[in-house]
């Protein structure tokens, strides 16, 4: 569920990222919506898990 939503939000042009274990976004006005932040929320774990993942693999690439 993490890995659809985050292809969603980014499909909708929200650009989100992890500070830590916060998570933070940018989105065009007008489309966060009460019901996608509340589906963020419900999915705070798993998304900070694959942005922390994503994070790490463009770290490996950058090393390379």
């Amino acid at each position: 569920m993490p890995k659809a939503l985050l292809h969603s939000l980014k499909a909708s042009g929200v650009v989100l990222w992890a500070e830590g274990d916060r998570l933070k976004w940018r989105a065009p006005k007008g489309c966060m919506a009460p019901e996608k932040i509340e589906r963020i929320k419900a999915n705070k774990t798993g998304l900070l898990a694959l942005l922390h993942a994503n994070q790490a693999d463009t770290y490996k690439e950058d090393v390379k």
